[in-house]
């Protein structure tokens, strides 16, 4: 919590999974803690799993690897264009939740990286928009 003239933690707050390790030894919040809860949320939203059940996936040497079997299974499979794009988020992921916060990338890096796959015109076409029906229907 912030003192109002303070700008020191008198204590952690946070949700399990979601704050970067680092902040539980330190107490120091940095635009790397920020960096890691992204790396975070973005695994949770492409394998449709929690923090908990992702971690191990975080320690993996091959996590580089982004195989079917990582993928959320509820949307339909998906193309192969979004194959590649859904690689590359996985990638910049895995980079924010490096367990050393000097090896995460700046958050401009990871915008940087993301930028260069994002698809062109995906919201316009109505087999995205099918999709998010079924996204929302989950």
């Amino acid at each position: 919590m912030l003192k109002p003239d303070s700008s020191n933690w008198s204590e952690l707050a946070g949700t399990y999974g979601y704050i970067a390790p680092e902040l539980s030894y330190t107490s120091v919040v940095t635009a790397k803690c920020d960096v890691y809860s992204f790396g975070v949320l973005v695994l949770e939203i492409v394998m449709g799993m929690y923090p908990s059940e992702i971690q191990f996936l975080a320690s993996r040497e091959q996590h580089h690897d982004c195989d079917g079997d990582m993928l959320d299974k509820r949307p339909s499979s998906p193309t192969s264009v979004e194959e590649k794009e859904i690689a590359a988020l996985v990638e910049v992921a895995f980079a924010c939740l490096q367990t050393s916060p000097q090896f995460r990338p700046e958050i401009e890096d990871v915008y940087q990286k993301l930028a260069l796959h994002r698809p062109h015109s995906s919201f316009a076409s109505p087999s995205h928009a099918h999709r998010q029906e079924e996204i929302i229907e989950v």
